[in-house]
């Protein structure tokens, strides 16, 4: 018997989701700048040592508040440790150090380049299939980060004043992609704002403590009320609040919707760099931006079919990174706004899938994102596909863009059968 997949929540599109990760974009672009004045007055240990309890209490706070787990279950105590080792003290340390030594905007791009080392770890670690597609994006978003390390130095050539902390915060980018990677087991079982959580507060004192020689030399007594303020900011804000817009972001709009806004904070940030501490980008570094963000939009591709039989050619082709055994016309196991694209080619016809199956493509696809699909022009008219539509195009889902003349796709095999593509724009 065919099984039916899981049922996959229907999120809700709400505009209150959207200017939440909109204010997380401002919060983590206006970061970068807020964390270069406050080194002006702090070591940059010592820096971590004061804001990371704030971090650690506000998102106590927000856990109790949402009455969610404050410890991990005894088997996940070790995983949890050597998580928090990655991401918070080794990676705390190298974008301290690398933020101090670079300027704020070069500081947002390169960890913008983390889901492109998730790319490159995943399949290194078995986690996922290699992809060619994939590749090529890493190839684009390498190109960027040359330009912009090349271009905060005097002159393209290496050994600028900003080239030792371009290389910090790649090395931070990079232990960040792995704690990701690395933890996405302990994420799956215990939920990805708990494991985040743990991590921290674990994580805190260690920091505290690396940071203790430089507290000890610090004149608190000197320290501005800005920079004091900064301190809270980049703990309760930039990590603690942040934290919670994000997680709450991909519980209600989907993980492909709310990491898409992760694109805009390099965007935030030079922009604030620019304003606020006067670091102008050299064009070069402008150039190698817009290289970086082409790069990440190069996304996954996603196989889907009732056959295994189907999967296993489409594995083969080594373009997708993952494969799903779904059936059209029952609730697909996709989050909403999960995809920027769909393609359904030949899967629309007699036997296979019905009408209402667009209903489905329509909700996993985000909007100002695309539906393509082939259909035969009798079972258009005869087959429940010009009412359903119709329906969607009437009820603001979307909007026709295109629509060839009918043809025959297979004129050897099939003369008699005619097909033709629809190109819908996903509205709401």
């Amino acid at each position: 018997m065919r099984g039916s997949p899981a049922r996959a929540p229907r999120l809700v599109r709400s505009s209150t989701s959207e200017l939440d990760l909109l204010a997380l974009v401002i919060i983590w672009g206006v970061n970068f700048s807020v964390v270069k004045v406050v080194l002006q007055e702090v070591e940059p240990l010592a820096f971590n040592a004061l804001r990371f309890p704030f971090a650690a209490l506000t998102v106590w706070i927000l856990m109790r508040a949402q009455r969610r787990p404050l410890m991990p279950r005894r088997r996940d105590w070790a995983r949890v440790g050597w998580l928090s080792l990655f991401g918070h003290v080794a990676y705390q340390i190298l974008f301290i150090f690398g933020l101090s030594l670079t300027l704020a905007g070069n500081a947002s791009l390169m960890l913008a380049t983390v889901p492109m080392w998730i790319s490159i770890l995943s399949p290194a670690l078995g986690h996922e299939r290699f992809s060619w597609m994939i590749l090529g994006g890493v190839a684009i978003t390498m190109a960027g980060m040359a330009l912009v390390i090349l271009g905060g130095s005097a002159g393209v050539a290496l050994g600028g004043d900003t080239l030792r902390g371009d290389l910090f915060m790649l090395a931070a980018a990079v232990v960040w992609a792995l704690y990701t990677v690395l933890g996405r087991r302990a994420v799956r079982r215990n939920g990805a704002l708990e494991v985040t959580a743990w991590t921290l507060w674990l994580g805190t004192p260690a920091l505290v403590l690396m940071g203790l020689p430089g507290l000890l030399r610090t004149d608190f007594g000197s320290l501005s009320a800005g920079a004091w303020a900064g301190i809270v900011y980049a703990g309760a804000l930039a990590i603690g609040l942040a934290y919670f817009i994000w997680y709450r972001g991909v519980q209600r709009l989907g993980s492909s919707r709310t990491a898409a806004y992760s694109n805009l904070v390099p965007v935030a940030a030079l922009l604030t760099a620019w304003l606020w501490i006067g670091e102008t980008p050299r064009a070069l570094q402008l150039l190698g931006a817009g290289v970086i963000l082409a790069g990440m939009g190069y996304g996954r591709i996603v196989a889907m079919d009732l056959s295994e039989g189907m999967l296993e050619e489409a594995r083969k082709k080594q373009v997708y990174q993952d494969f799903h055994q779904m059936v059209m016309g029952e609730t697909l196991d996709y989050e909403t706004d999960s995809f920027d694209a769909v393609i359904s080619v030949g899967v629309l016809t007699v036997g296979h899938a019905p009408a209402h199956s667009l209903d489905e493509l329509v909700r996993v696809t985000r909007p100002g994102g695309h539906v393509a699909f082939s259909l035969r022009p009798d079972l258009y008219e005869n087959g429940g596909f010009r009412e359903k539509q119709s329906e969607l195009e009437s009820a603001g889902c979307w909007q026709l863009v295109e629509r060839t003349e009918p043809f025959k796709p297979m004129p050897k095999g099939e003369p008699e059968v005619w097909h033709q593509v629809w190109v819908y724009r996903v509205t709401g």
